[in-house]
C-alpha cells in the first residue's frame, strides 16, 4: 500500500472557512407542547412499579385461572 502526503509544506494551515451569515430555517419553540406532556405523562405510567406489579399479579391470576380450568378436564 502506497500513501501519499498531499499536505501543503509550506507550515500555513488553510482555515478558510464560510461563516454561516444566514438566519436558521427552523424556529425554536422553547415551550412544551401538550404532545411532548402526554408522551412524559405515559412514559411515567409504563415506568410506574406499582402498575407494573399490578399488571404482573393480575397476568399470573389470568394464567392461572386458564391453565387451572385446562388441569381439571385433564384428570
Amino acid at each position: 500500500m502506497i500513501v501519499e502526503d498531499e499536505r501543503d509544506h509550506n507550515g500555513v494551515a488553510n482555515l478558510d472557512f464560510d461563516p454561516l451569515d444566514h438566519t436558521p430555517l427552523v424556529e425554536v419553540l422553547h415551550d412544551r407542547t401538550p404532545e411532548l406532556m402526554e408522551l412524559i405523562r405515559q412514559h411515567h405510567r409504563i415506568r410506574d412499579m406499582t402498575s407494573h406489579y399490578q399488571l404482573q399479579a393480575d397476568l399470573i391470576e389470568h394464567q392461572w385461572q386458564m391453565y387451572s380450568q385446562s388441569l381439571e378436564l385433564v384428570v
